[in-house]
C-alpha cells in the first residue's frame, strides 16, 4: 500500500504484465454513485486503451460528490475505449422519470433529492440521455455481469429484469429453492450491495463497497483476475485474486 501515485502506477502495471504486449484487458468496475474525483484517479491508475473494455456496473448518480460530472467523465471515456454501461436500480428509477426532453418528477429514490434540489428541479436532460444507452446485463468469456446479480435456478438470461437492478431472491445462497448448488457456468459480477470488501469467488463477484461512504473504488482487471482498489486519499492496492 502506498499513497505516491507514481508508484502506485508502477505496482499496478507491474499487477497486470502477465498478459501479452497489446492483448486486450477487460476492467469492471464498482458503483460509483457519483464519485468522479475516484473515477478520474482510477483511470489515470489503470491507463485504459482503445482495445480495453470497461464494464461499470451501474448506479452512476446519486449520493456522491458530482453526478452530472460523473456522466461527463464517462461520456468522454466512451470515445477513446470500449465500455459498457450496465443499468443500475438508482439509474432506472431516473429512467423512470425521465420524458426525453426533462423529468416528470423528483425520482424516488434515496440520493435523488441532492441533484433534483442543485438543479432547483430542472436536472440537465444530458443525465436521462446517457442512463438511456445503459444495459441490464453483459456477458463474455469470462463471466455474466449485472447490478444485482442473477437468478438461482435459472438461467442467467432468465433473470427478471427487476430483479437484475434490486436483486434476485436467493441470491447469496448456496443452494437454489430445489435444493441445488447454485452456478451459472461461470461467475456472476455485481455491484448493489454495498458489502465491507469485495467478494470474489467462483460463483458471484461483488465490487461494491459504497464508494460514496467508504472513499474505496474497486476495479477487476477479469483475464488476469488483478484487483484493483483505489481510496479518496491517493493509496492504491492491487494484487491477484483467485476465483
Amino acid at each position: 500500500m502506498t499513497n505516491v501515485t507514481n508508484v502506485a502506477n508502477v505496482a499496478t502495471a507491474h499487477a497486470l504484465d502477465r498478459l501479452p504486449p497489446q492483448a486486450p484487458r477487460t476492467f469492471v468496475i464498482g458503483d460509483l454513485h457519483g464519485e468522479v474525483t475516484l473515477l478520474r484517479r482510477l483511470l489515470v491508475t489503470i491507463q485504459p486503451q482503445p482495445t480495453d473494455t470497461l464494464v461499470f456496473l451501474g448506479d452512476y448518480v446519486d449520493r456522491g460528490e458530482d453526478s452530472v460530472a460523473t456522466l461527463q467523465e464517462l461520456e468522454e471515456l466512451r470515445t477513446r475505449t470500449q465500455m459498457i454501461a450496465i443499468r443500475g436500480n438508482h439509474d432506472a428509477a431516473w429512467l423512470e422519470v425521465f420524458t426525453g426532453t426533462g423529468y416528470r418528477q423528483r425520482p424516488a429514490i434515496p440520493g435523488a433529492r441532492a441533484i433534483w434540489d442543485q438543479y432547483r428541479g430542472l436536472p440537465p436532460v444530458s443525465i436521462g440521455r446517457f442512463l438511456e444507452t445503459t444495459v441490464l446485463t453483459y456477458e463474455d468469456e469470462e463471466a455474466y455481469y449485472s447490478h444485482a446479480g442473477a437468478r438461482p435456478g435459472l438461467p442467467f438470461w432468465r433473470t427478471p429484469p427487476d430483479e437484475l437492478l434490486w436483486g434476485p431472491p436467493g441470491f447469496w445462497h448456496e443452494r437454489d429453492a430445489q435444493g441445488r448448488r447454485v452456478e451459472w457456468g461461470k461467475p456472476v459480477i455485481c455491484g448493489h450491495y454495498e458489502v465491507d470488501a469485495p467478494v470474489i469467488t467462483p460463483i458471484r463477484i461483488c465490487l461494491d463497497t459504497a464508494a460514496y461512504r467508504t472513499g474505496v473504488l474497486h476495479a477487476l482487471e477479469v483475464s488476469t483476475h488483478t484487483l484493483v482498489s483505489l481510496r479518496r486519499t491517493g493509496e492504491v492496492d492491487s494484487h491477484r485474486v483467485s476465483w
